[in-house]
């Protein structure tokens, strides 16, 4: 799953990305059963809260990308946060608030 801002494209070499940065965070999930449900509340709240800019410095965010991870033992999903800068300070809210909200739908 993805959703960038229209006309970025999701490639690093995308202008916007050249110099912009991201950032990761793996979700494992515990249960396989509910694997599917969990994410798509993750996603939602995301997509929902980057729309509606409760994320701050939401207007730096050029995507967000969700892949599977997963092998046959462990379920991972790894979360891929692509900024329009790769300012450590300027992106930490938006790390520090993605982290809280995954927190809060575990």
């Amino acid at each position: 799953m993805s959703l960038y801002r229209t006309s970025i494209k999701p490639l690093y070499e995308d202008p916007v990305n050249k110099n912009g940065g991201e950032f990761r965070v793996s979700i494992r999930m515990e249960q396989r059963e509910d694997s599917i449900d969990k994410l798509n509340k993750i996603w939602e709240r995301l997509i929902t809260d980057l729309i509606t800019s409760e994320i701050p410095c939401s207007d730096l965010i050029a995507g967000i990308k969700i892949n599977d991870k997963s092998d046959s033992e462990k379920e991972v999903f790894r979360m891929e946060i692509w900024t329009t800068s790769n300012d450590k300070y300027q992106v930490e809210p938006i790390k520090d608030y993605i982290i809280d909200a995954l927190r809060a739908e575990s």
